[in-house]
């Protein structure tokens, strides 16, 4: 019989049937039981007839996959740190966006204020400006009027 032309089912079935050694039935019972590698292969990926992985067109035996996802693994945790570090400098920058932003708005209240204060001096200058004006346009209306006064008295 070619052992090379059994699928492994068939040939760990075959070892079974005709196997009467203690140490390959219990190799069998490790590769075939319940909790069994073969089965954990199996329900990760791997090809049970050719006992190899197949990943984005390439092929791996077990031990080279578990190399390959190791390798994957240590990328993924380097782009993770990566972002990471990018995220935490996004959020420096954020903060310090942020206390500049409140920074600026205090400045320019201040500014503001200080204009405000500026105008309502401005205006009180020209209020008593215009009350002085208007004290002397009074004063020189009372004087014209006594002018008039004493002209009228003195035509009668």
């Amino acid at each position: 019989m070619n052992y090379n032309q059994l699928s492994d089912r068939e040939f760990i079935r075959y070892i079974t049937l005709s196997n009467t050694d203690p140490i390959v039935d219990r190799f069998i019972k490790i590769l075939t039981g319940d909790d069994n590698a073969l089965t954990k292969l199996a329900d990760a990926g791997m090809d049970v007839d050719t006992w190899t992985f197949t990943e984005e067109g390439d092929t791996y035996s077990p031990g080279d996959y578990i190399e390959h996802l190791r390798s994957k693994l240590d990328s993924i945790e380097d782009d993770l740190w990566v972002a990471n570090r990018e995220l935490e400098d996004i959020r420096e920058e954020r903060d310090r966006l942020e206390t500049r932003t409140v920074m600026d708005f205090i400045k320019d209240v201040h500014a503001q204020v200080t204009n405000a204060e500026q105008r309502a001096v401005g205006a009180h200058a020209e209020a008593r400006r215009a009350r002085e004006e208007s004290d002397l346009i009074k004063a020189h209306n009372l004087e014209l009027k006594n002018k008039i006064d004493v002209w009228q008295v003195m035509e009668r």
